[in-house]
């Protein structure tokens, strides 16, 4: 091997243990379910095929034993070169947003180029147009620079729809700009300067710079939805926390000291602890125990009792309590089944409290045949609970909130958490 072949190796296995490390980094922190994160993921992998092969070849080199090996590999080296640059292109638009028509139908050109320079790599044995082997050693083709042509259309392609997004920051830009622009600058080397290998080395610092930008933009999204979440956390308290029901509670307590001091000391333990819960919850910032949430919400039943007396009926089926989730999640869709759907009522109604489990998921589902409401119709501010929770239950702990209703029937919400975050 020729102090050359040597370096392009040391490079190539040094390119390889940083994108293996990138991948590892990435299966550990859970993000491979997002789709931006597995087609990063698919680059790196198609990154590591590209220098393993090119590095295996450069062992091999001068092996007339093992030229067909050497002549698969290279054909490997560059396919792979070329699904690199077009996964790029799906890459770019998970940054972008939705095409327009005429761009899509770019994006179909730039895939049949990438599909016939695919087939003309595979018929290359054949055909010898852009590679050959003799004796083990590898030798360019007469048409070698075709080869090189639809991965840089492909790139320069990229590169310009880069530039023409508004919606991207200037870093993510730049580092989207630097897989484009680094391994062009790397084939246009390796084109004149035969037998030095730059577009594995290229490319892998082209996905580091991108890992690390991928890192910068996570961290402020979880610093915004920590923010929203405070926010959300505090809305909810005070949106809680209404003066009406304040002096409707306070009145009712009030008239019951005159008449039954028993059941008024009753009703200030509950108020109590209901005042105390709402406060504690700003400060929440991991899912409590179910038993805590039903606690709360009994002392919330119990005041509305108060005033509603026989019109308020709450009946609970809770085989399954052992699971956390967020405070004032439950207690906040009651109230509003209370408050929206049994209270504008005449006759009042039933408020069916269930959870349930299976393989994955624990479920609580809050029902009541009050009055409904148009789930077509967008939420006004007499939902705003809703919204709360459903930010809260999946900022928290990767859950859903699944609202149906019919005006006239009633309505039915369906908390879903995973069990691994429960």
């Amino acid at each position: 091997m020729t102090v050359l072949a040597a370096c392009n190796v040391a490079l190539e296995i040094f390119g390889i243990l940083v994108a293996l490390l990138i991948l590892l980094s990435c299966m550990a922190e859970g993000s491979i379910k997002d789709r931006q994160i597995r087609l990063f993921v698919i680059m790196l992998g198609l990154s590591v095929c590209l220098q393993a092969s090119d590095m295996a070849v450069q062992f091999l080199d001068g092996n007339a034993a093992a030229e067909a090996i050497s002549l698969a590999l290279t054909v490997l080296f560059y396919v792979s070169g070329n699904f690199m640059a077009a996964v790029f292109m799906y890459y770019v638009r998970e940054f972008a947003g939705p095409y327009s028509p005429a761009m899509c139908r770019l994006v179909g050109i730039m895939n049949l180029l990438c599909t016939v320079s695919v087939a003309m790599v595979l018929l290359d044995p054949v055909t010898k147009i852009y590679f050959s082997f003799e004796n083990g050693i590898y030798i360019r083709g007469p048409l070698f620079w075709m080869s090189q042509i639809v991965p840089l259309i492909i790139l320069l392609f990229n590169a310009i729809t880069v530039i023409c997004q508004r919606k991207l920051r200037d870093r993510e830009k730049l580092s989207l700009l630097s897989y484009c622009l680094s391994p062009i600058i790397a084939c246009v080397v390796q084109f004149w300067f035969y037998g030095l290998t730059l577009l594995g080395p290229a490319t892998i610092l082209s996905l580091l710079i991108i890992y690390g930008t991928i890192h910068t933009n996570r961290a402020k999204e979880l610093a915004e939805q920590k923010t929203e979440l405070t926010e959300a956390q505090v809305a909810v308290m005070l949106s809680q926390i209404q003066p009406h029901f304040l002096y409707n509670t306070l009145a009712n307590i009030r008239a019951l000291c005159r008449r039954d001091s028993q059941r008024a000391c009753e009703a200030i333990d509950c108020f109590s602890g209901y005042l105390r819960e709402n406060m504690a919850a700003v400060d929440e910032k991991r899912p409590i125990p179910f038993e805590r949430e039903l606690a709360h919400v009994k002392n919330y039943i119990q005041i509305e009792k108060m005033r509603f007396d026989e019109r308020l009926h709450v009946e609970y089926h809770l085989p399954v309590t052992d699971f956390k989730l967020p405070a004032l999640s439950v207690q906040t869709l009651v109230e509003n089944a209370v408050k929206h759907g049994i209270r504008r009522k005449d006759a009042g109604g039933t408020v069916w409290i269930t959870t349930s489990e299976d393989a994955r998921t624990f479920q609580v589902e809050i029902r009541d045949d009050g009055v409904g409401f148009d789930t077509e119709l967008p939420l006004d501010n007499t939902h705003i609970g809703l919204r709360n929770t459903r930010h809260r239950l999946s900022a928290m702990c990767d859950g859903s909130l699944r609202v149906e209703s019919t005006p006239g029937i009633g309505t039915t919400v369906t908390i879903t958490l995973p069990k691994g975050d429960a």
